[in-house]
């Protein structure tokens, strides 16, 4: 009986499709935002959605701007960060269709003088399968981010890193393959990589919402950028300086014309659908195994259709886009706290645009040797009761927590209570950093536990986050 029940519902998953925008909906909507902006205690959040090829809908909740109690509104632009990496592999895509570069050959065919550059290839870059380090990761970036920079000169910054495995053996997230791509389509277009960007993506689609980041042109209606933890006032980012994040993370958006971009990558009308299908299609490493992620996309799915997704952070601002292709759907959100998790707002909102009930989260905890364990625990609670003195912090983890930051950890540990139990879910390696995630339950709620160690053993970042 149960097998049966379990086919019939298959069946019905498989017959569903998106529905037509109705008050109802929109109304279901609202009520998922504006939840996410109290319990996740985010200023701002802007929502789009598009349905073959037409955005549906549009709306913001909450603040642009806390001090100067401005509101978030359909055209309210936030930084998109790494969601940036699929126009770059467009970009780069259109450069093959074209003839004037090949994915497979090696980055010294383009950048000879690049690191690694005769041993990792552009599709190796394209997939986060070259092992090339990132550059976000290293102690000296936190101080260098605040300056003036250049390509060349963030790429110098891992030239004398080694790589992090063999290419194509493995799957590391690494920001420095998209910097490279970007000075490959400068290298064989001989134009800035932004201009090749807005004129031959941007432009023709009318996307005029869709900018890269310069803090001397701010758009009118942008959202200001905010770190908040929970149950703590907002308080303002201290930001990069925007050269360091260019075709890794530089674009600007509403959440409106993103969702038209979905549409028109989706359907083939940026690059051809045989470059769309070679982007959306998972990598695999050379031992076979699917790396889940294709060029600059997440290749994950929902209700047994292929999905295609990307997240993006940058100082500020935590952003998530989502599509299904073959229902050409495209859920965009966007938040202006680098403490917010969209991910739970697009699924619950994916989920009430099929008009399906969302499903009770099934968490998996990882194993976990004992002494990292122990370790982690007891360095979240000498963190919260304020004693970093104590904590092997990196330096560029240490000079971020003075005054207003460490006082909001301190306090938010008091209101916490006792820390009962931590469970791993999550181990991301991204030398030289590896973030640990936990769950944590505490005597008087639970939190999202991350831990960044330094391969040296140091703390490079400790965070909290409400749990979704």
């Amino acid at each position: 009986m149960v097998t049966s029940c379990a086919f019939l519902l298959a069946l019905t998953l498989l017959g569903v499709g998106p529905r037509p925008m109705t008050r109802g909906l929109e109304k279901s909507i609202a009520v998922i935002a504006t939840r996410a902006l109290h319990e996740q205690n985010v200023p701002g959040i802007a929502v789009a959605i598009s349905e073959h090829g037409h955005v549906v809908y549009a709306r913001g909740f909450g603040k642009r701007s806390v001090d100067d109690n401005l509101p978030v509104d359909a055209e309210t632009s936030f930084r998109i960060g790494s969601i940036t990496k699929q126009f770059t592999s467009s970009s780069i895509m259109l450069l093959q269709q074209a003839g004037r570069l090949n994915i497979d050959d090696k980055l010294a065919t383009y950048l000879p003088n690049a690191p690694h550059a005769n041993e990792v290839t552009l599709r190796e870059l394209l997939t986060h399968t070259s092992g090339i380090p990132g550059y976000t990761e290293l102690e000296s970036f936190d101080a260098a981010s605040k300056l003036p920079t250049t390509p060349s000169r963030i790429v110098a910054t891992i030239a004398s890193e080694p790589l992090a495995f063999a290419p194509g053996t493995d799957w590391e997230y690494s920001n420095t393959n998209y910097i490279l791509l970007g000075m490959v389509v400068q290298r064989v277009t001989g134009e800035p990589y932004e201009e090749f960007v807005t004129d031959r993506l941007l432009r023709p689609l009318g996307l005029s919402h869709i900018r890269f980041w310069n803090p001397l042109l701010v758009h009118h209606d942008a959202a200001m950028g905010y770190s908040s933890l929970p149950f703590e006032p907002a308080i303002h980012t201290s930001d990069w300086n925007w050269g360091w994040a260019w075709a890794a993370g530089g674009l600007d958006a509403d959440a409106a014309d993103l969702a038209r971009w979905d549409a028109a990558l989706d359907s083939g009308k940026v690059v051809s659908p045989s470059s769309f299908a070679q982007m959306s299609t998972p990598a695999k490493l050379k031992n076979g195994k699917s790396t889940g992620y294709g060029f600059g996309l997440g290749v994950p799915t929902f209700l047994k259709r292929k999905a295609v997704a990307h997240s993006g952070g940058v100082p500020g601002f935590i952003t998530d886009n989502f599509t299904i292709p073959q229902d050409g759907v495209a859920v965009v959100v966007f938040g202006n706290s680098d403490s917010f998790q969209p991910a739970p707002v697009v699924r619950a909102i994916t989920y009430a645009l099929y008009g399906v009930a969302e499903p009770a989260p099934q968490q998996a905890y990882l194993p976990e040797k004992p002494t990292q364990a122990a370790r982690a625990r007891r360095d979240l609670v000498i963190f919260l009761s304020g004693a970093f003195a104590s904590l092997p912090l990196r330096a560029d983890f240490a000079r971020y927590l003075p005054d207003v930051i460490g006082n909001q950890y301190v306090d938010l540990g008091r209101k916490l209570g006792r820390l009962r139990a931590i469970r791993l879910i999550a181990v991301d390696r991204r030398p030289p950093v590896t973030t640990y995630t936990y769950r944590a339950d505490f005597q008087r709620g639970i939190m999202v536990y991350s831990l960044e160690l330094d391969r040296n053993g140091t703390i490079a970042g400790i965070g909290l986050q409400h749990w979704p």
